[in-house]
């Protein structure tokens, strides 16, 4: 990333607003957000962020992109989705498979009879819950950690198969300058977080909370990009290694 670290922070919070269709635009995206419980809508903000991604990777920082070109978006937008279904669809098995064989303990040592065996099915049972919940914390985190990179890779390469490979996501996740992008990401994701609780104070600033939503997932994309674009990766160019880093 640039040497002055806390510009790169104040670019990112100010990035989505940049252009003269702000407004628009991150209308359109909490618009998308609101009705992403349909499924299709959202595909379309995933592939907006990574069209945010793809663009502040080549150098292009000095406007956030528009809504335009759909049929790109969508594709991109189920590419994410893959990828994100997958890094996170590992740990959530993990999971469920845990709290499964943790309440199979509980019940089945009730069902054996005997107070003994109940209270010993019991307490494993919640030994058991226990050691899930914080395996799911730390797996969670992993996976949130991984995903950027993971999404990072498929765009630098094109190729959905890189968002898989340990070697190129390894090389990403590991780089001193993809962590400080991530914590950059995570924190303005908490000041997003923070202004949704603000909002949902009352009944008019619920309204506003996709919008508040939009407007962070698109800050902490901006920071990863900065992040991973002057990560070399195996197979780039001297060319394609010059044209990926930022101009400024």
């Amino acid at each position: 990333m640039a040497q002055d670290t806390t510009q790169d922070f104040e670019d990112a919070i100010r990035y989505p607003w940049t252009g003269d269709r702000n407004v628009e635009r991150i209308a359109i995206g909490g618009l998308l957000g609101m009705f992403g419980f349909l499924f299709v809508p959202i595909l379309f903000v995933y592939g907006y962020n990574l069209r945010v991604l793809r663009n502040v990777m080549a150098g292009e920082t000095e406007t956030a992109p528009a809504f335009d070109d759909w049929g790109a978006l969508l594709g991109d937008g189920l590419s994410a989705f893959v990828i994100g279904a997958v890094y996170f669809g590992v740990p959530f098995l993990l999971v469920a498979v845990g709290w499964i064989a943790s309440f199979f303990a509980f019940f089945a040592g009730a069902g054996i009879g005997g107070d003994g065996a109940a209270s010993a099915g019991a307490l494993l049972g919640f030994f058991g819950l226990f050691v899930v919940q914080l395996l799911a914390g730390v797996l969670f985190l992993v996976a949130g950690y991984l995903l950027p990179g993971a999404v990072a890779a498929y765009v630098r390469t094109d190729t959905l198969g890189a968002a898989f490979s340990p070697s190129t996501v390894r090389t990403i996740v590991t780089n001193r300058d993809y962590a400080i992008a991530w914590l950059f990401a995570f924190a303005i994701n908490m000041l997003a977080g923070l202004a949704t609780n603000v909002a949902m104070v009352t009944i008019v600033g619920i309204l506003f909370v996709p919008f508040i939503s939009f407007y962070g997932q698109v800050a902490c994309t901006y920071a990863i990009g900065r992040g991973v674009a002057e990560i070399p990766l195996d197979g780039d160019s001297d060319e394609e290694w010059t044209a990926n880093q930022p101009t400024a």
